[in-house]
């Protein structure tokens, strides 16, 4: 994943609080970085270990954005 994308994704996650992880997610939805991590093809069903690996990016990025939000 670009460095521009995954920065992006990161900021639109910072608009959510930090327990509203999988409300993010539903809203997000499928994004286009995800196709480098799944072999399926113009919306076939990607596997369970091939969603895992999306769904730890995810987290991992919202780690990030978590920390680095900055509370008034």
């Amino acid at each position: 994943m670009i460095n521009k994308t995954k920065n992006q994704a990161e900021k639109d996650m910072q608009n959510y609080k930090s327990d509203e992880f999988q409300k993010y997610c539903d809203e997000a939805g499928w994004e286009s970085w995800m196709e480098e991590y799944t072999e399926a093809k113009n919306g076939d069903e990607f596997s369970e270990a091939e969603g895992d690996t999306i769904t730890t990016i995810q987290r991992e990025m919202w780690k990030t954005a978590h920390n680095k939000r900055v509370e008034f």
